[in-house]
Protein backbone atom coordinates (compact mmCIF):
# COMPACT_ATOMS: atom_id res chain seq x y z
CA UNK A 1 0.00 0.00 0.00
CA UNK A 2 1.06 3.58 -0.43
CA UNK A 3 2.70 2.93 -3.82
CA UNK A 4 1.42 4.29 -7.12
CA UNK A 5 2.88 3.46 -10.50
CA UNK A 6 2.57 4.09 -14.20
CA UNK A 7 2.32 0.74 -16.00
CA UNK A 8 2.65 -0.35 -19.63
CA UNK A 9 1.35 -3.84 -20.45
CA UNK A 10 1.53 -5.96 -23.60
CA UNK A 11 0.74 -9.58 -24.41
CA UNK A 12 3.51 -11.42 -26.23
CA UNK A 13 2.92 -13.81 -29.10
CA UNK A 14 4.18 -17.13 -27.81
CA UNK A 15 7.66 -16.51 -26.41
CA UNK A 16 8.28 -13.26 -28.34
CA UNK A 17 8.75 -11.34 -25.10
CA UNK A 18 11.45 -9.04 -26.44
CA UNK A 19 9.31 -7.99 -29.39
CA UNK A 20 6.44 -7.09 -27.07
CA UNK A 21 8.76 -5.31 -24.65
CA UNK A 22 10.37 -3.36 -27.48
CA UNK A 23 6.96 -2.11 -28.65
CA UNK A 24 6.14 -0.87 -25.13
CA UNK A 25 9.50 0.78 -24.52
CA UNK A 26 9.46 2.47 -27.94
CA UNK A 27 6.10 4.09 -27.20
CA UNK A 28 7.34 5.27 -23.82
CA UNK A 29 10.46 6.65 -25.46
CA UNK A 30 8.42 8.36 -28.16
CA UNK A 31 6.32 10.25 -25.63
CA UNK A 32 9.41 11.13 -23.55
CA UNK A 33 11.07 12.71 -26.57
CA UNK A 34 8.16 14.39 -28.27
CA UNK A 35 5.30 14.53 -25.78
CA UNK A 36 1.63 14.12 -26.62
CA UNK A 37 0.02 15.85 -29.59
CA UNK A 38 -2.65 18.53 -29.22
CA UNK A 39 -5.32 16.33 -30.84
CA UNK A 40 -4.63 13.45 -28.45
CA UNK A 41 -4.77 15.85 -25.53
CA UNK A 42 -8.12 17.36 -26.54
CA UNK A 43 -9.68 13.91 -27.08
CA UNK A 44 -8.50 12.78 -23.65
CA UNK A 45 -10.14 15.81 -22.03
CA UNK A 46 -13.39 15.18 -23.91
CA UNK A 47 -13.40 11.57 -22.78
CA UNK A 48 -12.84 12.49 -19.11
CA UNK A 49 -15.61 15.08 -19.18
CA UNK A 50 -18.04 12.67 -20.89
CA UNK A 51 -17.45 9.98 -18.26
CA UNK A 52 -17.90 12.30 -15.30
CA UNK A 53 -21.05 13.75 -16.89
CA UNK A 54 -22.58 10.29 -17.25
CA UNK A 55 -21.86 9.50 -13.60
CA UNK A 56 -23.16 12.90 -12.49
CA UNK A 57 -26.45 12.50 -14.31
CA UNK A 58 -26.98 9.17 -12.55
CA UNK A 59 -25.80 10.43 -9.16
CA UNK A 60 -29.15 9.85 -7.44
CA UNK A 61 -29.53 6.34 -8.90
CA UNK A 62 -26.16 4.78 -8.18
CA UNK A 63 -25.90 1.10 -7.31
CA UNK A 64 -24.38 0.19 -3.96
CA UNK A 65 -21.18 -1.22 -5.48
CA UNK A 66 -20.48 2.22 -6.97
CA UNK A 67 -20.56 3.75 -3.49
CA UNK A 68 -18.59 1.17 -1.54
CA UNK A 69 -15.19 1.41 -3.29
CA UNK A 70 -14.54 5.07 -2.35
CA UNK A 71 -15.44 4.17 1.25
CA UNK A 72 -12.93 1.31 1.23
CA UNK A 73 -10.20 3.54 -0.22
CA UNK A 74 -11.00 6.21 2.35
CA UNK A 75 -10.75 3.72 5.20
CA UNK A 76 -7.66 1.83 4.02
CA UNK A 77 -5.71 4.50 2.18
CA UNK A 78 -6.97 7.75 3.68
CA UNK A 79 -8.17 8.80 0.22
CA UNK A 80 -10.54 11.74 0.09
CA UNK A 81 -14.16 10.94 -0.64
CA UNK A 82 -15.73 13.94 -2.40
CA UNK A 83 -19.30 13.85 -3.65
CA UNK A 84 -20.08 13.40 -7.32
CA UNK A 85 -21.40 16.96 -7.39
CA UNK A 86 -18.01 18.22 -6.21
CA UNK A 87 -16.13 16.02 -8.71
CA UNK A 88 -18.36 17.10 -11.58
CA UNK A 89 -17.87 20.79 -10.85
CA UNK A 90 -14.14 20.35 -10.26
CA UNK A 91 -13.62 18.46 -13.53
CA UNK A 92 -15.59 20.99 -15.54
CA UNK A 93 -13.84 23.94 -13.93
CA UNK A 94 -10.27 22.61 -13.98
CA UNK A 95 -9.88 20.30 -17.00
CA UNK A 96 -10.39 23.12 -19.55
CA UNK A 97 -7.59 25.05 -17.83
CA UNK A 98 -5.00 22.28 -18.13
CA UNK A 99 -2.38 22.95 -20.80
CA UNK A 100 -0.67 20.39 -22.98
CA UNK A 101 2.72 21.69 -21.86
CA UNK A 102 1.77 20.89 -18.24
CA UNK A 103 0.91 17.29 -19.07
CA UNK A 104 4.02 16.82 -21.16
CA UNK A 105 6.04 18.26 -18.32
CA UNK A 106 4.99 15.37 -16.08
CA UNK A 107 6.24 12.63 -18.41
CA UNK A 108 9.86 12.57 -17.28
CA UNK A 109 8.77 12.39 -13.65
CA UNK A 110 7.12 9.03 -14.30
CA UNK A 111 9.23 7.52 -17.11
CA UNK A 112 12.67 7.28 -15.49
CA UNK A 113 15.39 4.66 -15.55
CA UNK A 114 15.91 4.66 -11.78
CA UNK A 115 12.42 3.55 -10.77
CA UNK A 116 11.58 1.01 -13.47
CA UNK A 117 10.60 -2.64 -13.03
CA UNK A 118 10.33 -5.00 -16.00
CA UNK A 119 8.20 -8.09 -15.42
CA UNK A 120 7.91 -10.97 -17.92
CA UNK A 121 5.49 -13.82 -17.24
CA UNK A 122 5.36 -17.05 -19.25
CA UNK A 123 5.52 -20.83 -19.17
CA UNK A 124 9.33 -20.89 -19.12
CA UNK A 125 12.25 -18.49 -18.99
CA UNK A 126 13.38 -17.66 -22.53
CA UNK A 127 14.83 -14.17 -21.99
CA UNK A 128 17.92 -13.20 -20.00
CA UNK A 129 18.38 -10.12 -17.86
CA UNK A 130 21.18 -8.99 -20.17
CA UNK A 131 18.89 -9.16 -23.21
CA UNK A 132 16.34 -6.96 -21.45
CA UNK A 133 18.94 -4.40 -20.37
CA UNK A 134 20.50 -4.32 -23.84
CA UNK A 135 17.07 -3.70 -25.35
CA UNK A 136 16.37 -0.84 -22.94
CA UNK A 137 19.73 0.75 -23.77
CA UNK A 138 19.20 0.33 -27.51
CA UNK A 139 15.79 2.06 -27.49
CA UNK A 140 17.16 5.07 -25.61
CA UNK A 141 19.48 5.86 -28.54
CA UNK A 142 17.32 4.62 -31.42
CA UNK A 143 17.10 7.52 -33.87
CA UNK A 144 14.40 5.79 -35.96
CA UNK A 145 11.73 6.68 -33.35
CA UNK A 146 9.73 9.55 -34.81
CA UNK A 147 6.92 11.72 -33.37
CA UNK A 148 3.45 10.23 -33.37
CA UNK A 149 1.52 11.36 -36.43
CA UNK A 150 -1.94 12.31 -35.28
CA UNK A 151 -4.22 12.18 -38.29
CA UNK A 152 -7.12 14.58 -38.47
CA UNK A 153 -10.38 13.15 -37.15
CA UNK A 154 -13.37 13.56 -39.42
CA UNK A 155 -16.23 15.51 -37.94
CA UNK A 156 -19.10 13.29 -39.07
CA UNK A 157 -19.70 9.60 -39.78
CA UNK A 158 -21.71 10.51 -42.87
CA UNK A 159 -20.73 12.68 -45.84
CA UNK A 160 -24.44 12.72 -46.74
CA UNK A 161 -27.37 11.28 -44.84
CA UNK A 162 -29.22 8.23 -46.20
CA UNK A 163 -32.60 8.77 -47.81
CA UNK A 164 -35.11 8.90 -45.00
CA UNK A 165 -37.78 6.21 -44.67
CA UNK A 166 -41.14 6.43 -42.97
CA UNK A 167 -43.00 5.19 -39.91
CA UNK A 168 -46.10 3.41 -41.18
CA UNK A 169 -47.70 2.45 -37.89
CA UNK A 170 -47.31 2.88 -34.14
CA UNK A 171 -48.84 0.50 -31.60
CA UNK A 172 -48.71 1.03 -27.85
CA UNK A 173 -48.76 -1.54 -25.06
CA UNK A 174 -50.07 0.57 -22.19
CA UNK A 175 -49.75 -2.18 -19.56
CA UNK A 176 -46.03 -2.70 -20.08
CA UNK A 177 -45.19 0.77 -21.33
CA UNK A 178 -43.61 0.03 -24.69
CA UNK A 179 -44.44 1.00 -28.26
CA UNK A 180 -43.86 -0.73 -31.59
CA UNK A 181 -43.10 1.18 -34.79
CA UNK A 182 -43.51 -0.50 -38.17
CA UNK A 183 -41.18 1.14 -40.68
CA UNK A 184 -41.45 1.49 -44.45
CA UNK A 185 -38.74 -1.14 -45.05
CA UNK A 186 -40.52 -3.72 -42.88
CA UNK A 187 -38.28 -3.31 -39.84
CA UNK A 188 -39.89 -2.98 -36.42
CA UNK A 189 -38.66 -0.67 -33.67
CA UNK A 190 -39.80 -1.53 -30.14
CA UNK A 191 -39.00 1.07 -27.49
CA UNK A 192 -39.69 1.60 -23.80
CA UNK A 193 -38.87 4.93 -22.15
CA UNK A 194 -37.74 4.63 -18.53
CA UNK A 195 -36.17 6.77 -15.82
CA UNK A 196 -34.29 3.97 -14.02
CA UNK A 197 -31.04 5.66 -15.02
CA UNK A 198 -30.88 9.25 -16.19
CA UNK A 199 -28.07 8.72 -18.68
CA UNK A 200 -28.54 5.24 -20.14
CA UNK A 201 -30.07 3.92 -23.35
CA UNK A 202 -29.73 0.21 -24.15
CA UNK A 203 -30.10 -1.19 -27.66
CA UNK A 204 -30.50 -4.59 -29.26
CA UNK A 205 -31.48 -5.85 -32.69
CA UNK A 206 -32.02 -9.46 -33.66
CA UNK A 207 -33.14 -11.64 -36.54
CA UNK A 208 -33.66 -15.39 -36.89
CA UNK A 209 -31.06 -17.48 -38.66
CA UNK A 210 -27.51 -17.26 -37.35
CA UNK A 211 -24.90 -19.86 -38.18
CA UNK A 212 -27.58 -22.59 -38.07
CA UNK A 213 -28.31 -21.80 -41.74
CA UNK A 214 -24.70 -22.34 -42.83
CA UNK A 215 -23.48 -25.67 -44.14
CA UNK A 216 -21.04 -27.49 -41.88
CA UNK A 217 -18.21 -26.69 -44.30
CA UNK A 218 -19.08 -22.97 -44.31
CA UNK A 219 -19.41 -22.91 -40.54
CA UNK A 220 -16.03 -24.52 -39.89
CA UNK A 221 -14.30 -22.20 -42.34
CA UNK A 222 -15.95 -18.99 -41.19
CA UNK A 223 -16.73 -19.39 -37.49
CA UNK A 224 -13.49 -17.95 -36.12
CA UNK A 225 -13.19 -15.30 -38.82
CA UNK A 226 -16.67 -13.95 -38.00
CA UNK A 227 -15.37 -12.93 -34.57
CA UNK A 228 -12.69 -10.69 -36.06
CA UNK A 229 -14.68 -8.78 -38.67
CA UNK A 230 -15.21 -5.69 -36.52
CA UNK A 231 -11.42 -5.16 -36.34
CA UNK A 232 -11.65 -3.52 -39.80
CA UNK A 233 -13.83 -0.59 -38.67
CA UNK A 234 -16.73 0.94 -40.58
CA UNK A 235 -17.42 3.57 -43.24
CA UNK A 236 -13.80 3.83 -44.30
CA UNK A 237 -12.62 4.53 -40.75
CA UNK A 238 -10.15 2.02 -39.35
CA UNK A 239 -10.60 0.98 -35.74
CA UNK A 240 -8.09 3.51 -34.44
CA UNK A 241 -9.68 6.43 -36.32
CA UNK A 242 -13.13 5.29 -35.21
CA UNK A 243 -11.96 5.27 -31.59
CA UNK A 244 -10.63 8.81 -32.05
CA UNK A 245 -13.97 9.96 -33.48
CA UNK A 246 -15.78 8.40 -30.50
CA UNK A 247 -13.75 10.25 -27.86
CA UNK A 248 -16.10 12.36 -25.78
CA UNK A 249 -19.04 10.16 -26.77
CA UNK A 250 -20.34 7.28 -24.69
CA UNK A 251 -21.82 4.93 -27.24
CA UNK A 252 -21.06 1.44 -28.53
CA UNK A 253 -22.49 -1.01 -31.05
CA UNK A 254 -21.27 -4.59 -31.35
CA UNK A 255 -22.58 -6.95 -34.08
CA UNK A 256 -22.91 -10.69 -33.42
CA UNK A 257 -23.77 -13.84 -35.35
CA UNK A 258 -24.73 -16.63 -32.95
CA UNK A 259 -26.10 -20.11 -33.55
CA UNK A 260 -29.75 -19.17 -34.01
CA UNK A 261 -29.68 -15.43 -34.66
CA UNK A 262 -27.71 -12.45 -35.85
CA UNK A 263 -27.93 -8.92 -34.56
CA UNK A 264 -26.24 -6.16 -32.58
CA UNK A 265 -26.03 -5.01 -28.98
CA UNK A 266 -25.22 -1.51 -27.86
CA UNK A 267 -25.78 1.42 -25.55
CA UNK A 268 -25.44 5.18 -25.39
CA UNK A 269 -26.29 8.23 -23.37
CA UNK A 270 -29.37 10.28 -24.35
CA UNK A 271 -27.02 12.95 -25.70
CA UNK A 272 -25.33 10.43 -28.02
CA UNK A 273 -28.54 8.81 -29.26
CA UNK A 274 -28.09 9.95 -32.86
CA UNK A 275 -24.55 8.58 -32.95
CA UNK A 276 -25.95 5.24 -31.74
CA UNK A 277 -28.40 5.17 -34.65
CA UNK A 278 -25.65 6.16 -37.08
CA UNK A 279 -23.43 3.32 -35.90
CA UNK A 280 -26.32 0.88 -36.29
CA UNK A 281 -26.87 2.01 -39.88
CA UNK A 282 -23.17 1.81 -40.77
CA UNK A 283 -22.67 -1.60 -39.17
CA UNK A 284 -25.47 -2.83 -41.43
CA UNK A 285 -24.23 -1.18 -44.61
CA UNK A 286 -20.55 -0.20 -44.45
CA UNK A 287 -18.44 -2.73 -42.58
CA UNK A 288 -14.90 -2.31 -43.87
CA UNK A 289 -12.97 -5.17 -45.42
CA UNK A 290 -9.35 -5.09 -44.26
CA UNK A 291 -7.29 -8.27 -44.43
CA UNK A 292 -4.33 -6.62 -42.74
CA UNK A 293 -6.45 -5.68 -39.71
CA UNK A 294 -7.85 -9.21 -39.59
CA UNK A 295 -4.36 -10.74 -39.80
CA UNK A 296 -3.27 -8.56 -36.87
CA UNK A 297 -6.31 -9.78 -34.90
CA UNK A 298 -5.46 -13.42 -35.68
CA UNK A 299 -1.87 -12.90 -34.58
CA UNK A 300 -3.02 -11.50 -31.23
CA UNK A 301 -5.47 -14.35 -30.72
CA UNK A 302 -2.82 -16.96 -31.42
CA UNK A 303 -0.52 -15.44 -28.82
CA UNK A 304 -3.30 -15.28 -26.28
CA UNK A 305 -4.49 -18.84 -26.88
CA UNK A 306 -1.01 -20.32 -26.75
CA UNK A 307 -0.67 -19.17 -23.15
CA UNK A 308 -4.26 -19.93 -22.26
CA UNK A 309 -4.26 -23.66 -23.05
CA UNK A 310 -1.09 -24.11 -21.02
CA UNK A 311 -3.28 -23.48 -17.97
CA UNK A 312 -4.62 -26.82 -16.59
CA UNK A 313 -8.05 -25.32 -15.90
CA UNK A 314 -8.53 -24.14 -19.49
CA UNK A 315 -7.13 -27.44 -20.78
CA UNK A 316 -9.76 -29.22 -18.68
CA UNK A 317 -12.60 -27.11 -20.04
CA UNK A 318 -11.45 -27.80 -23.59
CA UNK A 319 -10.89 -31.54 -23.15
CA UNK A 320 -14.13 -32.05 -21.21
CA UNK A 321 -16.06 -30.17 -23.90
CA UNK A 322 -14.63 -32.40 -26.64
CA UNK A 323 -15.60 -35.45 -24.60
CA UNK A 324 -19.21 -34.29 -24.30
CA UNK A 325 -19.56 -33.28 -27.97
CA UNK A 326 -17.75 -36.23 -29.52
CA UNK A 327 -19.19 -37.00 -32.95
CA UNK A 328 -20.58 -33.51 -33.52
CA UNK A 329 -18.95 -32.28 -36.71
CA UNK A 330 -19.69 -28.62 -35.93
CA UNK A 331 -18.06 -28.63 -32.49
CA UNK A 332 -14.91 -26.51 -32.43
CA UNK A 333 -13.97 -26.19 -28.75
CA UNK A 334 -11.24 -23.74 -27.82
CA UNK A 335 -9.74 -22.12 -30.93
CA UNK A 336 -6.26 -23.27 -31.91
CA UNK A 337 -3.57 -21.52 -33.99
CA UNK A 338 -4.13 -24.17 -36.68
CA UNK A 339 -7.88 -23.42 -36.74
CA UNK A 340 -7.16 -19.72 -37.20
CA UNK A 341 -4.82 -20.55 -40.08
CA UNK A 342 -7.70 -22.38 -41.79
CA UNK A 343 -10.26 -19.63 -41.16
CA UNK A 344 -11.67 -17.95 -44.26
CA UNK A 345 -11.91 -14.17 -43.87
CA UNK A 346 -13.44 -13.59 -47.30
CA UNK A 347 -16.19 -16.15 -46.67
CA UNK A 348 -16.91 -14.66 -43.24
CA UNK A 349 -17.22 -11.19 -44.76
CA UNK A 350 -19.66 -12.50 -47.40
CA UNK A 351 -21.74 -14.19 -44.69
CA UNK A 352 -21.87 -10.96 -42.67
CA UNK A 353 -22.97 -9.00 -45.73
CA UNK A 354 -25.76 -11.49 -46.38
CA UNK A 355 -26.90 -11.68 -42.76
CA UNK A 356 -27.28 -7.90 -42.49
CA UNK A 357 -28.62 -7.22 -45.99
CA UNK A 358 -32.30 -7.34 -45.03
CA UNK A 359 -33.24 -4.98 -42.19
CA UNK A 360 -36.90 -5.84 -42.75
CA UNK A 361 -36.24 -9.18 -41.03
CA UNK A 362 -35.00 -7.49 -37.82
CA UNK A 363 -36.61 -6.17 -34.67
CA UNK A 364 -34.82 -3.17 -33.10
CA UNK A 365 -35.17 -2.62 -29.34
CA UNK A 366 -34.43 0.53 -27.31
CA UNK A 367 -34.92 0.89 -23.56
CA UNK A 368 -33.84 3.86 -21.48
CA UNK A 369 -34.13 7.57 -20.89
CA UNK A 370 -34.47 9.07 -24.38
CA UNK A 371 -36.58 11.70 -26.08
CA UNK A 372 -39.30 9.72 -27.88
CA UNK A 373 -39.67 12.24 -30.69
CA UNK A 374 -35.94 12.13 -31.38
CA UNK A 375 -35.95 8.35 -31.32
CA UNK A 376 -38.73 8.28 -33.91
CA UNK A 377 -36.90 10.82 -36.04
CA UNK A 378 -33.69 8.76 -35.95
CA UNK A 379 -35.61 5.53 -36.60
CA UNK A 380 -36.96 7.03 -39.82
CA UNK A 381 -33.59 8.46 -40.84
CA UNK A 382 -31.23 5.61 -40.00
CA UNK A 383 -33.26 2.38 -39.70
CA UNK A 384 -36.14 2.84 -42.16
CA UNK A 385 -33.49 3.76 -44.75
CA UNK A 386 -31.70 0.41 -44.44
CA UNK A 387 -31.99 -1.99 -47.41
CA UNK A 388 -34.57 -4.73 -47.08
CA UNK A 389 -36.42 -7.50 -48.91
CA UNK A 390 -39.62 -9.38 -48.14
CA UNK A 391 -37.67 -12.55 -47.30
CA UNK A 392 -38.04 -13.93 -43.77
CA UNK A 393 -35.56 -16.45 -42.36
CA UNK A 394 -35.99 -19.04 -39.62
CA UNK A 395 -33.24 -20.79 -37.72
CA UNK A 396 -32.68 -24.54 -38.04
CA UNK A 397 -31.98 -26.92 -35.18
CA UNK A 398 -29.59 -29.64 -36.36
CA UNK A 399 -30.91 -32.01 -33.70
CA UNK A 400 -27.56 -32.80 -32.09
CA UNK A 401 -27.47 -33.05 -28.31
CA UNK A 402 -24.37 -33.69 -26.18
CA UNK A 403 -24.07 -36.84 -24.12
CA UNK A 404 -26.32 -37.13 -21.08
CA UNK A 405 -26.76 -39.67 -18.31
CA UNK A 406 -24.02 -41.51 -16.42
CA UNK A 407 -20.63 -40.77 -17.96
CA UNK A 408 -17.34 -40.01 -16.28
CA UNK A 409 -13.93 -38.99 -17.59
CA UNK A 410 -10.76 -38.05 -15.72
CA UNK A 411 -8.18 -35.74 -17.28
CA UNK A 412 -4.60 -35.28 -16.09
CA UNK A 413 -2.75 -32.00 -16.48
CA UNK A 414 -0.41 -29.88 -14.33
CA UNK A 415 1.59 -30.62 -11.21
CA UNK A 416 -0.12 -28.50 -8.58
CA UNK A 417 -2.13 -30.48 -5.99
CA UNK A 418 -5.43 -29.07 -7.18
CA UNK A 419 -8.38 -30.77 -8.83
CA UNK A 420 -11.57 -29.61 -10.52
CA UNK A 421 -14.86 -31.46 -10.74
CA UNK A 422 -17.74 -30.68 -13.10
CA UNK A 423 -21.05 -32.58 -12.86
CA UNK A 424 -23.66 -31.92 -15.52
CA UNK A 425 -27.23 -33.23 -15.30
CA UNK A 426 -28.83 -32.59 -18.66
CA UNK A 427 -31.50 -33.82 -21.04
CA UNK A 428 -34.32 -32.81 -23.35
CA UNK A 429 -37.96 -32.17 -22.49
CA UNK A 430 -40.78 -30.00 -23.74
CA UNK A 431 -40.56 -26.67 -21.96
CA UNK A 432 -43.26 -25.46 -19.59
CA UNK A 433 -43.19 -22.53 -17.18
CA UNK A 434 -43.73 -24.63 -14.08
CA UNK A 435 -40.74 -26.90 -14.69
CA UNK A 436 -38.72 -23.89 -15.78
CA UNK A 437 -39.29 -22.17 -12.44
CA UNK A 438 -38.76 -25.40 -10.50
CA UNK A 439 -35.46 -25.88 -12.31
CA UNK A 440 -34.38 -22.41 -11.25
CA UNK A 441 -35.34 -23.32 -7.69
CA UNK A 442 -33.34 -26.53 -7.90
CA UNK A 443 -30.26 -24.55 -8.83
CA UNK A 444 -30.75 -22.05 -6.01
CA UNK A 445 -31.45 -24.73 -3.37
CA UNK A 446 -28.56 -26.95 -4.45
CA UNK A 447 -26.29 -23.94 -4.18
CA UNK A 448 -27.46 -23.40 -0.59
CA UNK A 449 -27.03 -27.06 0.33
CA UNK A 450 -23.64 -27.54 -1.29
CA UNK A 451 -22.18 -24.46 0.37
CA UNK A 452 -23.31 -26.00 3.66
CA UNK A 453 -22.10 -29.51 2.94
CA UNK A 454 -18.94 -29.05 0.88
CA UNK A 455 -17.48 -25.87 2.29
CA UNK A 456 -18.77 -25.50 5.81
CA UNK A 457 -19.19 -29.11 6.95
CA UNK A 458 -16.64 -31.03 4.86
CA UNK A 459 -14.24 -28.06 4.62
CA UNK A 460 -13.27 -29.42 1.25
CA UNK A 461 -13.78 -26.58 -1.22
CA UNK A 462 -13.87 -22.81 -1.37
CA UNK A 463 -17.20 -22.08 -3.07
CA UNK A 464 -19.06 -24.60 -5.21
CA UNK A 465 -20.67 -23.14 -8.33
CA UNK A 466 -24.19 -24.20 -9.25
CA UNK A 467 -26.24 -23.10 -12.25
CA UNK A 468 -29.55 -24.36 -13.58
CA UNK A 469 -31.44 -23.65 -16.77
CA UNK A 470 -34.40 -24.95 -18.74
CA UNK A 471 -34.20 -23.53 -22.25
CA UNK A 472 -37.37 -22.84 -24.15
CA UNK A 473 -35.37 -22.28 -27.32
CA UNK A 474 -34.29 -25.90 -27.80
CA UNK A 475 -36.30 -27.64 -25.05
CA UNK A 476 -33.31 -28.73 -23.00
CA UNK A 477 -32.49 -28.57 -19.31
CA UNK A 478 -29.19 -28.49 -17.44
CA UNK A 479 -28.00 -28.45 -13.84
CA UNK A 480 -24.26 -27.80 -13.62
CA UNK A 481 -22.31 -28.29 -10.38
CA UNK A 482 -18.59 -27.58 -10.24
CA UNK A 483 -15.99 -27.18 -7.54
CA UNK A 484 -12.24 -27.16 -6.92
CA UNK A 485 -10.58 -29.20 -4.20
CA UNK A 486 -7.51 -31.20 -3.30
CA UNK A 487 -7.07 -34.43 -5.33
CA UNK A 488 -7.51 -36.49 -2.15
CA UNK A 489 -11.02 -35.07 -1.63
CA UNK A 490 -12.49 -35.58 -5.09
CA UNK A 491 -14.36 -38.83 -4.48
CA UNK A 492 -15.56 -37.83 -1.02
CA UNK A 493 -16.99 -34.52 -2.18
CA UNK A 494 -18.47 -35.95 -5.36
CA UNK A 495 -20.25 -38.52 -3.20
CA UNK A 496 -21.71 -35.75 -1.03
CA UNK A 497 -23.10 -34.03 -4.15
CA UNK A 498 -24.65 -37.28 -5.37
CA UNK A 499 -26.28 -37.85 -1.97
CA UNK A 500 -27.79 -34.36 -2.01
CA UNK A 501 -29.14 -34.94 -5.53
CA UNK A 502 -30.61 -38.29 -4.44
CA UNK A 503 -32.21 -36.59 -1.44
CA UNK A 504 -33.73 -33.97 -3.74
CA UNK A 505 -35.18 -36.71 -5.93
CA UNK A 506 -36.50 -38.87 -3.08
CA UNK A 507 -37.64 -36.23 -0.59
CA UNK A 508 -37.52 -32.86 -2.29
CA UNK A 509 -36.13 -29.75 -0.59
CA UNK A 510 -36.98 -28.70 2.92
CA UNK A 511 -39.67 -26.07 3.25
CA UNK A 512 -37.04 -23.79 4.79
CA UNK A 513 -34.68 -24.06 1.80
CA UNK A 514 -37.51 -23.60 -0.69
CA UNK A 515 -38.64 -20.47 1.12
CA UNK A 516 -35.07 -19.12 0.99
CA UNK A 517 -35.05 -19.67 -2.78
CA UNK A 518 -38.43 -18.02 -3.18
CA UNK A 519 -37.35 -15.03 -1.12
CA UNK A 520 -34.22 -14.70 -3.27
CA UNK A 521 -36.25 -14.87 -6.50
CA UNK A 522 -38.79 -12.26 -5.39
CA UNK A 523 -36.16 -9.87 -4.07
CA UNK A 524 -34.16 -10.22 -7.29
CA UNK A 525 -37.27 -9.60 -9.40
CA UNK A 526 -38.10 -6.48 -7.40
CA UNK A 527 -34.65 -5.11 -8.26
CA UNK A 528 -34.73 -6.33 -11.88
CA UNK A 529 -37.96 -4.48 -12.60
CA UNK A 530 -36.02 -1.25 -12.09
CA UNK A 531 -33.26 -2.13 -14.58
CA UNK A 532 -33.21 -1.34 -18.30
CA UNK A 533 -31.40 -4.60 -19.02
CA UNK A 534 -34.25 -6.65 -17.59
CA UNK A 535 -36.75 -5.00 -19.88
CA UNK A 536 -34.73 -5.12 -23.07
CA UNK A 537 -33.85 -8.78 -22.43
CA UNK A 538 -37.42 -9.80 -21.68
CA UNK A 539 -39.16 -7.79 -24.40
CA UNK A 540 -36.74 -9.13 -27.03
CA UNK A 541 -36.94 -12.70 -25.67
CA UNK A 542 -40.74 -12.67 -25.72
CA UNK A 543 -40.70 -11.64 -29.37
CA UNK A 544 -37.99 -14.12 -30.36
CA UNK A 545 -39.83 -17.03 -28.70
CA UNK A 546 -43.24 -15.75 -29.93
CA UNK A 547 -44.64 -15.63 -26.39
CA UNK A 548 -47.15 -13.42 -24.63
CA UNK A 549 -45.46 -10.74 -22.54
CA UNK A 550 -48.31 -10.87 -20.03
CA UNK A 551 -46.58 -13.96 -18.58
CA UNK A 552 -44.22 -11.52 -16.85
CA UNK A 553 -47.06 -10.44 -14.60
CA UNK A 554 -47.54 -13.99 -13.34
CA UNK A 555 -44.02 -14.37 -11.97
CA UNK A 556 -44.70 -13.46 -8.35
CA UNK A 557 -47.82 -15.63 -8.24
CA UNK A 558 -45.95 -18.57 -9.80
CA UNK A 559 -43.07 -18.24 -7.33
CA UNK A 560 -45.39 -18.10 -4.33
CA UNK A 561 -47.34 -21.15 -5.53
CA UNK A 562 -44.21 -23.28 -6.03
CA UNK A 563 -44.24 -26.26 -3.62
CA UNK A 564 -41.78 -28.81 -2.31
CA UNK A 565 -43.62 -31.43 -4.35
CA UNK A 566 -43.20 -29.36 -7.54
CA UNK A 567 -39.44 -29.14 -7.08
CA UNK A 568 -39.17 -32.83 -6.18
CA UNK A 569 -41.21 -33.79 -9.25
CA UNK A 570 -38.89 -31.79 -11.52
CA UNK A 571 -35.84 -33.32 -9.82
CA UNK A 572 -37.22 -36.81 -10.46
CA UNK A 573 -37.84 -36.06 -14.12
CA UNK A 574 -34.57 -34.28 -14.82
CA UNK A 575 -31.91 -35.58 -12.43
CA UNK A 576 -32.61 -39.30 -12.01
CA UNK A 577 -30.65 -40.36 -15.09
CA UNK A 578 -27.33 -39.31 -13.61
CA UNK A 579 -24.63 -36.84 -14.54
CA UNK A 580 -21.84 -36.40 -17.03
CA UNK A 581 -18.80 -36.00 -14.77
CA UNK A 582 -15.45 -34.50 -15.68
CA UNK A 583 -12.52 -34.55 -13.25
CA UNK A 584 -9.17 -32.78 -13.52
CA UNK A 585 -6.29 -34.38 -11.60
CA UNK A 586 -2.57 -33.55 -11.45
CA UNK A 587 -0.39 -35.52 -13.81
CA UNK A 588 0.89 -38.80 -12.42
CA UNK A 589 4.58 -38.85 -11.63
Amino acid sequence: RGREAYQSIAMAKGTDFLIALKALVEENERVKRYGFQQGEFERAKKSMLARIEKRYRNRNKQESKRLINPMIDNFLEGESMPSLEWKYNFFNNEIPKIKLSEVNGLINEYLRDDNRVVKLTGKEKTVTEKEVLDLLDFVKTDDTIKPYEDSKVQESLFTSLPKKGAILKEEKNEEYGFSTLTLSNGAKVIFKKTDFKNDEVLFKTESYGGTSLLSTKEYLQANLALRGLSEAGIAGLNKNDLNKFMKGKIVRVRPFISKFSEGMNGSSTPKDLETLFQLIHLNFTQLNKDEEAYSSYVSKQKGFLGNLLANPQFYFQDAFGKFQYEGYDRYTGFPTPEAYDKSNYNLAYEIYQQKFSNAGDFNFYFVGNFDENKLKEYAGQYIASLPSTKEKEQYKDDGFFPISGNYSKTFYRGNDPKSMVSMIYRGQATYNNKDGLAMDALGEIMSIKLVEKLREEASGVYSPRVSANFSELNNSYRLNISFSCGPENVEKLKSIVEKEIAKMINEGPSEKDLNKAKETFLLARKEQLKKNKFWIDNISSVNFLKKDISELSNYEKNVNSLTVKDVQSTAKKFLANGAVVGILMPEKE
